[in-house]
C-alpha cells in the first residue's frame, strides 16, 4: 500500500489545532504562553486556562479546572471573580458588609447609555439550585437584589428601593427546612454617614422540601459563594466600552465564623484582562483583609 504523506500546510494546521486543545483544556502558567490579553490580577496559586479567548485565572482549587471551576464559567458575563465554600451542612448563613461610600462605578458607554449592571453579592449553590442575594445597581444606585432561576420570592420588603443617603449596608443569606418548607432569606440594613438605619429590606423564598436542598440532620447542604461583577445587558454587548467598578466586600462571614482562607474551596476570576486589581482575602499577593475581597474592573479589552 502507498503511504499517504501530510502535506507541510496541513501538518501545522495539525499541531496548531492540537496545541489548542491542549491550551483549552490544562491549566498552564500565565507567563508560560503568548496570549495578548494576559492581565495582571496577581496570580499566586492554580493556573490559568484560556476559555473563549479570554484569561481565567485560578486562585484556589480542590479539583483540575475541567472538573468544577469550568461549570461556572461565563465568559461573556464582563469581567468578574468568584469565591466558593465547600459544599456541607456546617454553616446555614453567609453575611458580609459594603462601604457604598466608596464604591467607583461607571456604567455607561461613550454615548452615555447605561450598558451594564453591577452586582455585589452573596448566595449559595445547591444540589439543585442556585441563588443570589446582595446588591445590584442597575443605574439609579444601589439596592437590595435577589435571583435565582424558577425561584419566586413569597415575601418582599424594599427590594429594589434606592435610598441614597445610605453609605453602608450589611447583607446576609441564610437556609434552613422548617414545616417540609425549604426557607432562603436574605436580610439587609442599609445605614447613613451617622450610623442610622435609613432602610430595611427583607425578600424570602419558600419551596417544598427537597425541591432546593439536600439535608444532613435536617441541615442543608449547600456551597455559600461570594462574587463581585459587572454584568452587559446582552452577551452580545460584552464589548470593551470602558465601564469599571471599583469595590471592597468586607468582614465575610460563614455563620459567625470569619470566611478566610481556610473557609474557601475554590476562588477564580474571569476576564483578567479587564481586572485592573484583584484581592481575594489573603490568597492574591495583596490582601484587602483575611475576610474580605477588593476588585478594580475595567472594560479595556474587546475580547470578543
Amino acid at each position: 500500500m502507498k503511504k499517504r504523506i501530510l502535506s507541510r500546510k496541513t501538518l501545522i494546521k495539525l499541531l496548531t489545532f492540537m496545541l489548542c486543545i491542549i491550551l483549552l483544556s490544562v491549566n498552564v502558567s500565565a507567563a508560560s504562553i503568548d496570549w495578548p490579553y494576559i492581565g495582571n490580577d496577581n496570580l499566586v496559586t492554580g493556573g490559568m486556562v484560556v476559555y473563549s479567548n479570554v484569561g481565567v485565572y485560578v486562585y484556589k482549587n480542590s479539583t483540575i479546572y475541567a472538573n468544577h471551576i469550568k461549570g461556572f464559567t461565563e465568559p461573556y458575563a464582563g469581567a468578574h471573580y468568584y469565591v466558593q465554600s465547600s459544599y456541607s451542612n456546617t454553616y446555614s448563613s453567609a453575611s458580609a458588609t459594603v462601604d457604598l461610600s466608596s464604591i467607583q462605578i461607571n456604567q455607561r458607554n461613550s454615548l452615555g447609555t447605561v450598558v451594564r449592571n453591577a452586582y455585589i453579592c452573596l448566595g449559595y449553590v445547591t444540589a439543585y439550585r442556585t441563588m443570589d442575594i446582595g446588591l445590584a445597581n442597575t443605574g439609579n444606585g444601589w439596592c437590595a437584589y435577589a435571583w435565582g432561576p424558577s425561584a419566586t420570592p413569597v415575601i418582599t420588603t424594599n427590594m429594589g428601593v434606592v435610598d441614597s443617603t445610605a453609605t453602608t449596608v450589611t447583607f446576609s443569606i441564610s437556609v434552613s427546612r422548617v414545616s417540609g418548607k425549604d426557607i432562603t432569606e436574605g436580610n439587609f440594613t442599609f445605614k447613613n454617614s451617622s450610623g442610622v438605619t435609613v432602610l430595611t429590606s427583607y425578600v424570602k423564598y419558600s419551596e417544598t422540601a427537597g425541591n432546593v436542598f439536600t439535608v444532613s440532620g435536617n441541615k442543608p447542604n449547600v456551597r455559600f459563594v461570594r462574587f463581585m461583577s459587572l454584568v452587559p445587558f446582552y452577551d452580545t454587548l460584552d464589548d470593551m466600552d470602558n465601564t469599571y467598578l471599583n469595590a471592597t466586600i468586607s468582614n465575610c462571614k460563614l455563620g459567625n465564623t470569619n470566611w478566610s482562607d481556610s473557609l474557601i474551596e475554590y476562588a477564580w476570576s474571569v476576564q483578567g484582562a479587564n481586572i485592573n486589581i484583584l484581592k481575594i482575602s489573603t490568597l492574591t499577593a495583596e490582601s484587602a483583609g483575611t475576610n474580605a475581597d477588593y476588585i478594580e474592573i475595567i472594560h479595556r479589552y474587546q475580547l470578543h
